[in-house]
C-alpha cells in the first residue's frame, strides 16, 4: 500500500461492545459517512481490515471489522491508528485544510519574507502548530490567533505575520 494515498482518521481508543468493535476518536472534519476499509498502524506497517460496521459522529465513530470477533481481539487493537484513502475523504470547508494538505508549503512572513516549509502539524490539547523547519532551524507557530493569515494551495504557500523577534528566540 501506497502510504502516501492515506491520511490518519483517528485511533481506536477502547472496546466497544463484547463482539470485537471499537471505539475511535476521530480528526475533526476527516471522516466520511461510510467506509468499506481501512489500516491501522502496527508500528513497522500498516494492517488492511475490512469494515463490517460503521457509524460516526463528528469526534467519535464506531467500527467492527471482519475477523475482529471478540474482545481480547479488540483490546489488542487499543491505541493503533486508523488510516483511510484520502480519495474519500470529505473536502475542507472553504477557508481551512486538512493538516497533511498544507506539509511541504512554504511559509511566508509579512516581514521576514521566508521562513521555511512546513515539515508537519501537530494538534495537542485542542490546539494548533506548524512545525516550520529550514536548514537546521526548526520553528513553531501557532495556529490559534492572528498568526497565520492565510493559506494558498494552488500556490502551495502559507503566509503568516509574526511579531516582532518571534524568529529570534
Amino acid at each position: 500500500m501506497d502510504t502516501d494515498k492515506l491520511y490518519k482518521a483517528g485511533y481506536i481508543s477502547r472496546t466497544h461492545g463484547l463482539k470485537g468493535g471499537m471505539a475511535v476518536n476521530l480528526t475533526p472534519g476527516s471522516t466520511p459517512a461510510e467506509i468499506s476499509e481501512c489500516w491501522l498502524d502496527s508500528g513497522e506497517s500498516y494492517e488492511r481490515f475490512e469494515v463490517e460496521e460503521w457509524s460516526a459522529r463528528p469526534d467519535m465513530g464506531f467500527i467492527k471489522l471482519i475477523g475482529i470477533e471478540s474482545l481480547e481481539a479488540a483490546r489488542a487493537l487499543r491505541g493503533r491508528s486508523l488510516f483511510l484513502m484520502k480519495t474519500g475523504r470529505p473536502k475542507a470547508r472553504k477557508g481551512s485544510f486538512h493538516d497533511d494538505e498544507i506539509v511541504g508549503f512554504s511559509v511566508v512572513d509579512a516581514t521576514a519574507g521566508e521562513i521555511g516549509t512546513i515539515a508537519s502539524v501537530s494538534r495537542q490539547g485542542g490546539r494548533g502548530f506548524l512545525m516550520v523547519k529550514k536548514e537546521r532551524r526548526e520553528f513553531i507557530i501557532p495556529l490559534d490567533g492572528p498568526f497565520l493569515t492565510a493559506i494558498d494551495k494552488k500556490k502551495r504557500l502559507a503566509s503568516v505575520s509574526l511579531p516582532e523577534g518571534f524568529l529570534d528566540i
